[in-house]
């Protein structure tokens, strides 16, 4: 089945995810994009990614996110930075920070009037919980780049991959954002993609931890308003069908029952660091072209791979055997593709990682 309503598309992407390079100075245990199986051509060189930067502007895309790997690791990074501020275009950075000092810094801040945000790393609040992810010596290290950042640039957020090694110090983690400077800080789940796959028994939450913790999450936004994330909108999500459902406001429509909980290929694609084009940095190995052989607009409108990913936004969540007999249908939108896929190995399927039915025992018992 599929519905006449389907969402318009731009004829070319407003915004890009670029992963400029594929090298990092670390090899995080949690990692949700690069996993030790797979292999990257070479990255693009500057040149290269320069002339893609040309294309970004003929094509009047609005805004791009510099991530990697760790971008700093390139040696040329401010040659590519200073061609994307050269253009009518806004960006943002996602960094790890270590490679962060005072000079880079400063000069950051001088791209102030286009950078939108740089996104840095903020697994722990000490050595020892950061440090079981991401190495040692990196705690330090990391918080050194961050209040540089912080003390030149200003807009900093952060992320926290929760897991087990953290989730009983989240609130010490948010105290340390807030005591640092840092702007927002964001608590997402780990997921089973990349390398996070491969250590997901061992990093991963069960069921009762993950309402125990969305829950903690919920009550720390009083004492820190500048947290959010997935976990904290999987919270809102369950809290709403909660609600819905005692007022047995049970209507379906559009938006809440087909599979939109995604906006990758809506409004922006994934950019890999050997110039592949996917929907997102988090599906690698759903390659729809290359930005060298192929213009990036024609890769978004004409791939079939693209098209086969779109599918999804008109497939009902009626239509699958793992929702069809769901009575939470018309609250759902199907959730994050990347997570649906190590399950279940399609794109068309349902995210059972913010599946009401599937923690639907544990999040009723904590709100009784």
């Amino acid at each position: 089945m599929t519905d006449a309503r389907f969402p318009k598309i731009p004829r070319v992407p407003i915004s890009l995810f670029i992963s400029i390079t594929s090298k990092c100075n670390l090899h995080c245990r949690h990692c949700s994009v690069y996993s030790d199986r797979l292999d990257y051509g070479p990255d693009l060189t500057a040149e290269q990614w320069l002339g893609f930067i040309d294309e970004i502007a003929r094509l009047k895309i609005f805004r791009v996110k510099i991530s990697g790997g760790e971008p700093f690791a390139r040696e040329d990074i401010f040659d590519i930075l200073d061609a994307i501020y050269g253009k009518p275009v806004r960006f943002s950075i996602n960094t790890n920070a270590i490679f962060i000092d005072a000079p880079k810094a400063r000069r950051l801040a001088g791209y102030l009037d286009k950078l939108d945000d740089i996104m840095v790393s903020l697994d722990g609040a000490d050595a020892p919980t950061y440090e079981a992810l991401r190495g040692k010596g990196t705690f330090d290290r990391a918080m050194g780049g961050i209040r540089e950042l912080v003390c030149h640039v200003g807009k900093i957020c952060a992320y926290c991959t929760v897991n087990r090694y953290n989730c009983r110090k989240l609130e010490k983690i948010a105290r340390l954002a807030k005591d640092t400077g840092i702007g927002s800080l964001k608590f997402n789940e780990l997921l089973k993609g990349g390398r996070g796959q491969k250590y997901y028994a061992e990093l991963g939450l069960n069921k009762k931890e993950k309402i125990r913790i969305m829950g903690e999450l919920k009550e720390m936004q009083r004492e820190y308003p500048f947290i959010s994330g997935t976990l904290l909108q999987t919270e809102e999500i369950f809290s709403n069908i909660r609600s819905r459902m005692q007022q047995k406001q049970g209507d379906s429509f559009y938006a809440e029952s087909c599979l939109s909980g995604c906006g990758a290929l809506l409004q922006e694609c994934a950019i890999g660091p050997d110039g592949r084009v996917t929907p997102c940095d988090r599906l690698p190995e759903f390659i729809a072209g290359h930005i060298l052989r192929t213009p990036l607009d024609r890769i978004w409108r004409e791939s079939v791979k693209l098209q086969e990913f779109r599918k999804r936004f008109s497939t009902h969540l009626s239509d699958l055997d793992t929702c069809r007999s769901c009575e939470y249908i018309p609250f759902c939108t199907g959730g994050c593709p990347a997570s649906a896929w190590p399950v279940y190995g399609s794109l068309l399927a349902a995210d059972p990682t913010c599946c009401y039915r599937n923690f639907q025992n544990e999040y009723e018992e904590r709100c009784k």
